[in-house]
Protein backbone atom coordinates (compact mmCIF):
# COMPACT_ATOMS: atom_id res chain seq x y z
CA UNK A 1 0.00 0.00 0.00
CA UNK A 2 1.43 3.18 -1.19
CA UNK A 3 2.10 5.90 2.05
CA UNK A 4 -1.12 8.09 2.69
CA UNK A 5 0.83 11.10 3.78
CA UNK A 6 -0.39 14.49 2.01
CA UNK A 7 -2.79 12.25 -0.49
CA UNK A 8 -6.00 13.93 0.47
CA UNK A 9 -9.54 12.71 0.00
CA UNK A 10 -9.71 8.76 0.28
CA UNK A 11 -12.46 6.50 -1.05
CA UNK A 12 -14.49 4.62 1.09
CA UNK A 13 -13.18 1.43 -0.46
CA UNK A 14 -9.49 2.31 0.44
CA UNK A 15 -10.21 3.17 3.51
CA UNK A 16 -11.75 -0.30 4.33
CA UNK A 17 -8.62 -2.01 2.57
CA UNK A 18 -6.56 -0.07 4.75
CA UNK A 19 -8.33 -0.70 7.90
CA UNK A 20 -7.95 -4.70 6.99
CA UNK A 21 -4.26 -4.94 6.14
CA UNK A 22 -3.41 -2.83 8.88
CA UNK A 23 -5.39 -5.74 11.44
CA UNK A 24 -3.59 -8.43 9.32
CA UNK A 25 -0.28 -7.12 9.71
CA UNK A 26 -0.86 -6.05 13.93
CA UNK A 27 -2.62 -9.89 14.36
CA UNK A 28 -0.76 -12.12 12.49
CA UNK A 29 2.54 -10.79 11.80
CA UNK A 30 2.69 -8.79 15.60
CA UNK A 31 3.66 -5.50 14.15
CA UNK A 32 3.29 -2.71 16.28
CA UNK A 33 0.24 -0.74 15.93
CA UNK A 34 2.18 2.56 15.49
CA UNK A 35 4.97 1.07 13.27
CA UNK A 36 1.63 0.01 10.93
CA UNK A 37 -0.12 3.07 10.73
CA UNK A 38 3.59 5.23 10.22
CA UNK A 39 4.40 2.76 6.86
CA UNK A 40 0.81 3.59 5.54
CA UNK A 41 0.96 7.11 6.93
CA UNK A 42 -2.13 7.87 8.58
CA UNK A 43 -2.55 9.08 12.47
CA UNK A 44 -3.82 6.31 15.42
CA UNK A 45 -6.98 8.71 15.35
CA UNK A 46 -7.81 8.35 11.17
CA UNK A 47 -7.44 4.55 11.33
CA UNK A 48 -10.23 4.23 14.74
CA UNK A 49 -12.04 6.37 12.92
CA UNK A 50 -12.30 4.77 9.70
CA UNK A 51 -12.33 1.49 12.13
CA UNK A 52 -15.32 2.65 13.94
CA UNK A 53 -17.50 3.69 10.99
CA UNK A 54 -16.29 2.69 7.37
CA UNK A 55 -18.95 3.61 5.72
CA UNK A 56 -19.02 7.09 7.04
CA UNK A 57 -18.55 10.35 4.18
CA UNK A 58 -15.28 12.38 4.50
CA UNK A 59 -16.52 15.84 5.49
CA UNK A 60 -13.81 16.98 2.84
CA UNK A 61 -16.30 16.31 0.12
CA UNK A 62 -19.39 17.12 1.73
CA UNK A 63 -21.25 19.61 -0.94
CA UNK A 64 -21.66 22.28 2.01
CA UNK A 65 -17.72 22.46 1.91
CA UNK A 66 -16.57 25.42 0.83
CA UNK A 67 -12.84 25.34 1.38
CA UNK A 68 -11.30 28.51 3.71
CA UNK A 69 -14.20 29.53 5.88
CA UNK A 70 -13.87 33.30 6.10
CA UNK A 71 -15.85 36.10 7.81
CA UNK A 72 -18.51 37.66 6.88
CA UNK A 73 -17.32 41.69 5.88
CA UNK A 74 -18.98 43.72 8.54
CA UNK A 75 -20.71 47.03 7.09
CA UNK A 76 -18.10 49.63 8.65
CA UNK A 77 -14.98 47.93 6.77
CA UNK A 78 -13.52 50.14 4.10
CA UNK A 79 -14.24 49.21 0.77
CA UNK A 80 -11.41 47.76 -1.82
CA UNK A 81 -11.07 51.57 -3.40
CA UNK A 82 -10.87 53.24 -0.27
CA UNK A 83 -8.70 50.52 0.77
CA UNK A 84 -6.44 50.96 -2.38
CA UNK A 85 -6.33 54.96 -2.07
CA UNK A 86 -4.65 54.36 1.40
CA UNK A 87 -2.48 51.99 -0.09
CA UNK A 88 -1.60 54.49 -3.08
CA UNK A 89 -1.15 57.04 -0.48
CA UNK A 90 1.40 55.36 1.64
CA UNK A 91 3.65 54.30 -1.95
CA UNK A 92 3.44 57.53 -2.76
CA UNK A 93 6.78 59.33 -3.30
CA UNK A 94 5.54 62.94 -2.79
CA UNK A 95 4.65 61.50 1.22
CA UNK A 96 7.67 59.70 1.38
CA UNK A 97 9.30 61.50 4.83
CA UNK A 98 5.71 62.08 6.18
CA UNK A 99 5.23 60.02 9.18
CA UNK A 100 1.23 58.03 9.17
CA UNK A 101 -0.68 60.55 11.35
CA UNK A 102 0.87 63.52 8.70
CA UNK A 103 0.09 61.68 5.75
CA UNK A 104 -3.57 61.80 7.26
CA UNK A 105 -3.67 65.37 7.96
CA UNK A 106 -2.23 66.41 4.77
CA UNK A 107 -4.66 64.20 2.93
CA UNK A 108 -7.71 65.81 4.87
CA UNK A 109 -6.15 69.13 4.12
CA UNK A 110 -5.76 68.58 0.20
CA UNK A 111 -9.42 66.78 -0.71
CA UNK A 112 -11.41 68.01 1.85
CA UNK A 113 -12.34 64.23 2.93
CA UNK A 114 -11.26 61.65 5.51
CA UNK A 115 -11.26 58.61 4.29
CA UNK A 116 -10.52 56.54 7.51
CA UNK A 117 -8.86 56.87 10.88
CA UNK A 118 -5.58 57.28 12.21
CA UNK A 119 -5.03 52.61 13.52
CA UNK A 120 -6.66 52.18 10.08
CA UNK A 121 -3.86 53.92 8.02
CA UNK A 122 -1.66 51.80 10.72
CA UNK A 123 -3.53 48.90 10.55
CA UNK A 124 -2.85 49.05 6.66
CA UNK A 125 0.51 50.08 6.56
CA UNK A 126 1.42 47.08 8.89
CA UNK A 127 -0.27 44.90 6.84
CA UNK A 128 1.36 46.09 3.17
CA UNK A 129 5.02 46.20 5.35
CA UNK A 130 5.09 50.15 4.50
CA UNK A 131 6.19 51.02 8.13
CA UNK A 132 9.59 51.57 9.66
CA UNK A 133 10.54 51.83 13.39
CA UNK A 134 12.89 55.14 14.11
CA UNK A 135 15.13 55.12 16.89
CA UNK A 136 14.46 57.94 19.36
CA UNK A 137 17.33 59.64 21.57
CA UNK A 138 18.04 59.14 24.86
CA UNK A 139 17.10 61.36 27.57
CA UNK A 140 20.09 63.25 28.90
CA UNK A 141 19.15 62.76 32.78
CA UNK A 142 18.47 64.40 35.69
CA UNK A 143 18.82 68.37 35.80
CA UNK A 144 21.80 69.44 37.95
CA UNK A 145 24.15 72.04 38.11
CA UNK A 146 23.36 76.02 39.15
CA UNK A 147 23.05 77.48 36.20
CA UNK A 148 19.45 80.07 36.11
CA UNK A 149 16.63 78.24 34.06
CA UNK A 150 13.42 79.90 33.37
CA UNK A 151 10.09 77.98 33.27
CA UNK A 152 8.78 79.25 29.81
CA UNK A 153 4.95 79.87 28.91
CA UNK A 154 4.11 80.76 25.47
CA UNK A 155 0.16 81.68 24.43
CA UNK A 156 1.44 83.50 21.29
CA UNK A 157 3.82 83.56 18.80
CA UNK A 158 7.39 85.45 19.87
CA UNK A 159 6.95 85.00 23.38
CA UNK A 160 9.58 82.24 23.94
CA UNK A 161 12.39 81.65 21.58
CA UNK A 162 14.78 78.60 21.82
CA UNK A 163 18.00 78.15 20.17
CA UNK A 164 20.89 76.37 19.20
CA UNK A 165 24.28 75.33 16.71
CA UNK A 166 24.93 72.08 15.37
CA UNK A 167 27.84 71.18 13.29
CA UNK A 168 27.86 69.44 9.83
CA UNK A 169 30.45 68.86 7.97
CA UNK A 170 30.67 69.69 4.16
CA UNK A 171 33.88 69.06 1.58
CA UNK A 172 34.70 72.40 -0.55
CA UNK A 173 36.17 72.30 -4.10
CA UNK A 174 39.46 71.54 -3.32
CA UNK A 175 38.61 67.97 -1.68
CA UNK A 176 38.63 69.72 2.50
CA UNK A 177 36.88 68.89 4.85
CA UNK A 178 35.21 72.12 6.25
CA UNK A 179 32.83 72.65 9.38
CA UNK A 180 30.10 74.76 9.49
CA UNK A 181 28.20 75.42 12.17
CA UNK A 182 24.00 75.82 11.46
CA UNK A 183 22.72 78.34 13.85
CA UNK A 184 18.40 78.27 14.12
CA UNK A 185 15.79 79.74 16.18
CA UNK A 186 12.22 77.29 16.93
CA UNK A 187 9.32 79.03 18.14
CA UNK A 188 8.40 77.59 21.44
CA UNK A 189 4.13 78.50 20.45
CA UNK A 190 4.07 77.61 16.61
CA UNK A 191 7.73 75.47 16.18
CA UNK A 192 8.54 78.22 13.27
CA UNK A 193 11.99 78.31 12.44
CA UNK A 194 12.45 81.91 12.86
CA UNK A 195 16.10 82.41 11.31
CA UNK A 196 18.74 79.89 10.05
CA UNK A 197 21.70 80.26 8.95
CA UNK A 198 25.22 78.26 8.17
CA UNK A 199 28.31 80.08 9.58
CA UNK A 200 31.79 79.72 9.23
CA UNK A 201 32.34 79.72 13.57
CA UNK A 202 30.44 80.03 16.81
CA UNK A 203 31.64 83.09 18.23
CA UNK A 204 29.91 85.56 19.86
CA UNK A 205 29.87 88.05 17.13
CA UNK A 206 28.27 85.53 14.54
CA UNK A 207 25.36 85.21 17.30
CA UNK A 208 25.30 88.67 17.99
CA UNK A 209 24.90 89.16 13.54
CA UNK A 210 22.20 86.75 13.75
CA UNK A 211 20.09 87.48 16.19
CA UNK A 212 20.15 91.17 15.23
CA UNK A 213 18.73 89.60 11.87
CA UNK A 214 16.27 87.48 13.55
CA UNK A 215 14.97 90.85 15.51
CA UNK A 216 14.37 93.11 12.80
CA UNK A 217 12.73 90.42 10.71
CA UNK A 218 10.33 89.73 13.22
CA UNK A 219 10.00 93.37 14.57
CA UNK A 220 11.16 92.45 18.26
CA UNK A 221 10.64 95.16 20.55
CA UNK A 222 11.48 96.16 24.50
CA UNK A 223 7.40 95.53 24.41
CA UNK A 224 7.57 92.34 23.11
CA UNK A 225 9.09 90.63 26.25
CA UNK A 226 10.48 87.87 24.79
CA UNK A 227 12.16 84.70 26.50
CA UNK A 228 15.16 83.34 24.43
CA UNK A 229 16.24 79.53 26.08
CA UNK A 230 19.01 77.99 25.10
CA UNK A 231 22.16 76.07 26.43
CA UNK A 232 25.38 76.65 27.86
CA UNK A 233 27.10 77.00 24.81
CA UNK A 234 30.42 79.64 24.41
CA UNK A 235 28.01 81.52 21.97
CA UNK A 236 25.52 81.60 23.89
CA UNK A 237 27.17 83.18 26.99
CA UNK A 238 29.28 85.58 24.94
CA UNK A 239 30.02 88.64 26.11
CA UNK A 240 28.37 90.60 22.59
CA UNK A 241 25.26 88.51 22.55
CA UNK A 242 24.61 89.09 26.09
CA UNK A 243 25.13 93.39 25.58
CA UNK A 244 22.21 92.86 22.53
CA UNK A 245 19.71 90.66 24.47
CA UNK A 246 19.95 92.85 27.83
CA UNK A 247 19.90 96.08 25.95
CA UNK A 248 17.51 98.60 26.65
CA UNK A 249 16.50 98.96 23.35
CA UNK A 250 15.02 94.60 23.45
CA UNK A 251 15.34 93.78 27.21
CA UNK A 252 15.09 90.15 27.16
CA UNK A 253 14.85 87.55 29.60
CA UNK A 254 17.74 85.08 28.96
CA UNK A 255 17.70 81.05 30.06
CA UNK A 256 20.11 78.59 30.59
CA UNK A 257 19.32 74.60 30.29
CA UNK A 258 21.18 73.12 32.93
CA UNK A 259 24.83 71.51 31.62
CA UNK A 260 24.62 68.38 30.87
CA UNK A 261 20.40 68.42 30.26
CA UNK A 262 19.96 68.39 26.45
CA UNK A 263 16.47 67.44 27.13
CA UNK A 264 15.74 70.92 28.88
CA UNK A 265 16.29 72.66 25.35
CA UNK A 266 14.55 70.24 23.43
CA UNK A 267 12.40 72.02 20.93
CA UNK A 268 15.54 73.39 19.22
CA UNK A 269 17.40 69.60 19.47
CA UNK A 270 14.65 68.07 18.13
CA UNK A 271 14.72 70.43 15.01
CA UNK A 272 17.63 69.39 14.14
CA UNK A 273 17.04 65.64 15.12
CA UNK A 274 14.41 66.01 12.17
CA UNK A 275 16.69 68.04 10.05
CA UNK A 276 19.32 65.59 9.56
CA UNK A 277 16.75 62.56 10.02
CA UNK A 278 13.60 62.16 8.67
CA UNK A 279 14.64 65.30 5.95
CA UNK A 280 17.92 64.04 5.20
CA UNK A 281 19.42 67.14 5.32
CA UNK A 282 23.49 66.33 4.32
CA UNK A 283 25.99 69.06 3.98
CA UNK A 284 28.29 67.09 1.93
CA UNK A 285 26.14 68.08 -0.86
CA UNK A 286 27.55 71.19 -0.78
CA UNK A 287 31.10 72.65 -2.11
CA UNK A 288 30.89 76.04 -0.16
CA UNK A 289 29.31 78.05 3.29
CA UNK A 290 27.49 79.97 0.51
CA UNK A 291 25.73 76.98 -0.93
CA UNK A 292 25.23 75.48 2.22
CA UNK A 293 23.30 78.56 3.90
CA UNK A 294 21.26 78.62 1.00
CA UNK A 295 20.62 74.93 1.08
CA UNK A 296 19.77 74.58 4.92
CA UNK A 297 17.58 78.06 4.09
CA UNK A 298 15.48 75.85 1.75
CA UNK A 299 14.95 72.90 4.24
CA UNK A 300 13.76 75.13 6.98
CA UNK A 301 11.59 76.73 4.41
CA UNK A 302 9.80 73.35 3.52
CA UNK A 303 9.81 72.65 7.50
CA UNK A 304 7.47 75.76 7.79
CA UNK A 305 5.60 75.54 5.12
CA UNK A 306 4.67 71.96 4.41
CA UNK A 307 5.52 69.88 7.22
CA UNK A 308 2.56 68.56 9.59
CA UNK A 309 3.73 69.27 13.40
CA UNK A 310 2.54 66.31 16.14
CA UNK A 311 3.36 68.83 19.15
CA UNK A 312 0.58 72.18 17.41
CA UNK A 313 -2.10 69.12 16.66
CA UNK A 314 -0.90 68.13 13.02
CA UNK A 315 -0.33 71.74 11.47
CA UNK A 316 2.15 73.56 9.45
CA UNK A 317 4.62 75.68 11.88
CA UNK A 318 3.58 78.61 9.30
CA UNK A 319 -0.14 77.89 9.16
CA UNK A 320 0.18 78.34 13.32
CA UNK A 321 2.33 81.38 13.47
CA UNK A 322 0.07 83.13 11.56
CA UNK A 323 -2.80 82.30 12.93
CA UNK A 324 -4.86 79.90 10.01
CA UNK A 325 -4.55 76.85 12.35
CA UNK A 326 -8.04 77.73 13.33
CA UNK A 327 -9.35 78.03 10.28
CA UNK A 328 -7.63 74.58 9.44
CA UNK A 329 -8.76 72.83 12.13
CA UNK A 330 -12.64 73.99 11.64
CA UNK A 331 -12.53 72.43 7.82
CA UNK A 332 -11.22 69.25 9.68
CA UNK A 333 -14.10 69.22 11.64
CA UNK A 334 -16.51 69.71 9.03
CA UNK A 335 -14.88 66.98 7.26
CA UNK A 336 -14.84 64.72 9.95
CA UNK A 337 -19.23 65.19 10.59
CA UNK A 338 -19.58 64.60 6.74
CA UNK A 339 -17.70 61.21 6.90
CA UNK A 340 -20.18 60.58 10.17
CA UNK A 341 -22.54 61.11 8.30
CA UNK A 342 -21.73 58.95 5.11
CA UNK A 343 -20.61 56.12 7.24
CA UNK A 344 -22.33 55.85 10.65
CA UNK A 345 -21.72 52.11 11.09
CA UNK A 346 -17.89 52.78 11.70
CA UNK A 347 -18.37 55.07 14.48
CA UNK A 348 -19.09 52.67 17.58
CA UNK A 349 -20.97 54.19 20.05
CA UNK A 350 -21.35 57.42 17.83
CA UNK A 351 -18.48 59.00 18.97
CA UNK A 352 -16.91 61.55 16.52
CA UNK A 353 -13.26 62.83 17.35
CA UNK A 354 -13.19 66.24 17.54
CA UNK A 355 -10.02 68.26 16.08
CA UNK A 356 -8.94 71.02 18.15
CA UNK A 357 -6.39 73.96 18.04
CA UNK A 358 -3.33 72.99 20.11
CA UNK A 359 -3.23 75.43 23.10
CA UNK A 360 -0.49 76.88 25.73
CA UNK A 361 3.32 75.47 25.04
CA UNK A 362 5.35 75.16 28.23
CA UNK A 363 8.77 74.66 28.58
CA UNK A 364 10.31 73.71 31.80
CA UNK A 365 7.27 74.30 33.43
CA UNK A 366 6.66 73.75 36.87
CA UNK A 367 2.93 75.27 36.98
CA UNK A 368 1.42 78.03 38.68
CA UNK A 369 2.78 78.29 42.55
CA UNK A 370 1.87 75.64 44.97
CA UNK A 371 -0.51 77.24 48.13
CA UNK A 372 -0.54 74.87 50.68
CA UNK A 373 -0.89 74.62 54.65
CA UNK A 374 1.20 72.40 56.98
CA UNK A 375 0.42 72.00 60.88
CA UNK A 376 3.46 72.02 63.42
CA UNK A 377 3.79 69.43 65.24
CA UNK A 378 5.41 70.65 68.08
CA UNK A 379 3.51 74.13 68.47
CA UNK A 380 0.32 73.51 67.20
CA UNK A 381 0.31 75.89 64.70
CA UNK A 382 -0.20 75.95 61.13
CA UNK A 383 2.43 77.90 58.76
CA UNK A 384 1.27 78.93 55.50
CA UNK A 385 3.45 79.26 52.27
CA UNK A 386 1.44 82.33 50.16
CA UNK A 387 0.62 82.25 46.29
CA UNK A 388 3.43 85.03 45.65
CA UNK A 389 5.80 82.04 45.67
CA UNK A 390 8.43 82.23 42.77
CA UNK A 391 9.10 80.03 40.12
CA UNK A 392 12.32 80.00 41.35
CA UNK A 393 12.42 79.06 44.46
CA UNK A 394 10.11 76.30 42.70
CA UNK A 395 12.72 75.50 40.61
CA UNK A 396 15.71 75.31 44.06
CA UNK A 397 13.22 73.47 45.72
CA UNK A 398 12.86 70.87 43.04
CA UNK A 399 16.76 70.26 42.86
CA UNK A 400 16.98 70.32 46.52
CA UNK A 401 14.42 67.51 46.91
CA UNK A 402 16.24 65.70 44.00
CA UNK A 403 19.26 65.99 46.09
CA UNK A 404 17.77 64.62 49.21
CA UNK A 405 15.86 61.64 47.41
CA UNK A 406 19.40 60.79 45.99
CA UNK A 407 20.64 61.15 49.44
CA UNK A 408 17.93 59.16 51.20
CA UNK A 409 18.99 56.17 48.03
CA UNK A 410 22.17 56.05 49.02
CA UNK A 411 21.71 55.27 52.07
CA UNK A 412 19.19 53.07 52.30
CA UNK A 413 21.80 50.98 50.25
CA UNK A 414 24.81 51.50 52.64
CA UNK A 415 22.63 49.87 55.36
CA UNK A 416 21.55 46.98 52.89
CA UNK A 417 25.55 46.37 52.20
CA UNK A 418 26.29 46.90 56.05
Amino acid sequence: VANLRNRGVVSVQDRKKIVALVDEVTQKRKLPLLKALDCVGISTTRYYQWKKAPDADDKRTHPNRRGIVTNPQPERALSQEERQAIVNALKDPKYSDLSIPQLRYRLIDESGQIIASERTFYRIAHQEHLVVTRKTPKSSGLPDGTFRRLPCKADAPNEVWCWDVSLVNYVDENGNEKTAYIHSIIDLYSRLVINISAEADQKGVTARRFFEQAFKQHNITRESGLVIHSDNGSAMRSQELLELLLSDEYDNKVSYSHPNCSNENAFAESFFGTLKGPMAFSAKRYRTLQECDQGVKDYARTYNEERYHKGINFVTPASRYHGKDSEIVERRNQAQIRHFQEHPERYIGNKVHEHKVAGTQYLNWYGPPRVFTAKSKRHGSEQSCGSEQSNDAQVARSHQETSQGRKSVSSKRARKRG
